[in-house]
């Protein structure tokens, strides 16, 4: 037992939701739109509950390794992303797949 009183378990990445879904752990922390597809792809929605309250929040970026046939591609594909944010498709993409 840890000492702030809690058990601490880590179990296999797909065996997540089914774990908490059975009741043998109680909570699980992990970024918002993964579990959401996660659940949505475990069928166990019925069964988890989403809390409201954003414990983190990450940034994300794109990396890109210097000897790819990409690279020169770079602003480009940086001006796709904030043009399809600006337009709303990022968040259709993840409305599809994850709510």
């Amino acid at each position: 037992m840890a000492k702030s009183g809690f058990d601490v378990h880590f179990v296999n990445y797909r065996n997540l939701f089914p774990f908490l879904s059975k009741g043998r752990a109680d909570c699980l922390l992990i970024e918002r739109n993964v579990g959401r597809h996660k659940i949505k792809q475990s069928g166990l929605k019925h069964k988890i509950v989403e809390l409201p309250n954003v414990v983190f929040s990450y940034t994300y970026c794109f990396f890109i390794g210097t000897k790819s046939p990409y690279l020169s591609i770079l602003p480009d594909i940086g001006n796709t992303v904030r043009q399809m944010k600006k337009e709303g498709s990022i968040q259709e993409i993840i409305d599809k797949y994850v709510k």
